[in-house]
């Protein structure tokens, strides 16, 4: 779809990400980084889309001597009442998410930032999308945490898993839930002089 004269480089090794950023960008190269920094989680739109220009300027560190790159990083979390429910520390951090996710509207929050080799931003923003659960009773949220697909999840979920049968309504991109909205994202590189359609 996207092509551009530097090299696209995806800083993320979410699986879900790989698939979805394939459909803007087929070429490309996955590089991760571990590097996190403590940041302020009071206002979750504001937080992931810092955390995504700290994750991309992490692997842009690691490049070290290359000139030419685009370097994409995202984050995603999941926020109930301002209050960011990240990826789960255990099973029993897991059920207790749900518990407050059980019957409730959410928010979910991708934030995405774009770097080039001298570290600018090309583009910096997010995406919010509402999440409507249904009640998710104690049998079914044992039966869902015994799928063991909470870890690793922001809100301790993914849209297209097990989880779906929690979903009664969405407000907002699919795509974004999963961790990439996708429409946004075209319509906002579609902008930049760094990109190139190629059908």
């Amino acid at each position: 779809m996207f092509i551009s004269d530097k090299k696209i480089i995806l800083g993320s090794g979410s699986p879900r990400r790989k698939e979805l950023f394939s459909i803007l960008c087929k070429e490309h190269k996955i590089l991760t980084t571990d590097k996190e920094k403590d940041i302020d989680q009071s206002e979750p739109i504001s937080f992931v889309q810092e955390n995504a220009f700290i994750k991309a300027a992490a692997v842009l560190d690691d490049l070290k001597g290359v000139n030419d790159a685009l370097i994409f990083g995202f984050d995603t979390v999941v926020s109930l009442d301002n209050e960011v429910l990240g990826k789960p520390k255990s099973r029993e951090d897991a059920k207790k998410m749900l518990q407050k996710l059980s019957n409730n509207q959410h928010l979910v929050s991708t934030g995405y930032c774009i770097l080039n080799s001298q570290k600018e931003i090309v583009l910096k923003s997010c995406d919010i999308s509402y999440v409507h659960f249904g009640l998710i009773s104690e049998p079914l949220i044992e039966w869902y945490l015994d799928q063991n697909e909470y870890a690793d999840k922001a809100g301790s979920y993914g849209i297209q898993g097990e989880a779906r049968i929690f979903i009664k309504k969405i407000n907002g991109c699919y795509y974004n839930v999963m961790g990439l909205p996708v429409s946004k994202m075209f319509y906002e590189m579609e902008k930049l002089k760094e990109f190139t359609l190629s059908f």
